[in-house]
């Protein structure tokens, strides 16, 4: 809600993107301001979705992977997998992968890392694994509610979770929202691919942590992020300069 509306003082103020992204719950945020979901509906949903992935969510864990080699890592979750379900779920930027899983295999990836000093590892405090596969019998409860949502064509162009492209029709919605619960948040590609587009300048709303994965990834890029409404003005007032 805090994104949506710090969003809607933006646009009354001028500011308009080109383009809109969110990560993993944010990208809901993201799809109202695209134009191709109501605000009420969003809640509704975000609302059902949370149940439904916490009813799965029974001894599952995260955790963040930083400065590991991907190819390293890919060995690992490799090894890993042959116990169970441990996938990765959100890949950041080229230094930072968040992996998902069954939580003793979460636990034994990070004991991993440090023991073979090929990174750091973070634990996340959840209690789920969220976009993996997992999360499948969630998103197939979810299917009847994204079913009866109406959804718009968006009125400005989202670049999705789980593709890192362009969605332009309302029909893709549906199958998006639902495969984005057990599927990987690929914000690395998001980012990548604005920059291909030709985004210079990326406006974070509601926290800075995603403008430091952005710069991560494309380092050329301008970022400035808004959190609280005393730093309206001053967000306001760069935008205008670039």
């Amino acid at each position: 809600t805090l994104e949506y509306i710090i969003y809607r003082l933006l646009t009354e103020a001028g500011v308009n993107p080109a383009w809109v992204a969110g990560h993993s719950l944010g990208e809901y945020a993201a799809v109202v301001a695209s134009g191709a979901l109501s605000f009420a509906d969003a809640l509704k949903l975000v609302q059902k979705r949370a149940a439904y992935m916490a009813a799965v969510s029974v001894q599952g864990g995260m955790a963040a992977i930083i400065n590991c080699p991907p190819a390293h890592l890919e060995k690992m979750l490799n090894e890993l997998a042959t116990e169970g379900v441990i996938e990765p779920a959100n890949l950041n930027s080229p230094s930072q992968i968040v992996v998902s899983g069954e939580l003793p295999l979460v636990e034994k990836l990070v004991a991993k890392v440090k023991e073979e000093g090929v990174g750091k590892a973070i634990p996340l405090a959840v209690q789920g694994a969220f976009h993996s596969s997992l999360m499948v019998p969630a998103a197939r409860r979810f299917r009847a509610d994204l079913e009866e949502t109406s959804f718009s064509p968006p009125t400005t162009p989202l670049i999705a979770n789980v593709t890192g492209e362009e969605v332009t029709s309302a029909g893709d919605f549906q199958r998006l929202l639902e495969e984005q619960i057990y599927s990987p948040v690929r914000w690395e590609a998001i980012t990548r691919r604005l920059c291909a587009l030709g985004c210079t300048m990326f406006l974070e709303v509601g926290g800075k942590v995603l403008s430091g994965l952005v710069k991560k990834t494309c380092a050329e890029v301008n970022t400035v992020s808004i959190r609280e409404a005393d730093e309206f003005k001053i967000v306001l007032a760069k935008l205008r300069e670039v």
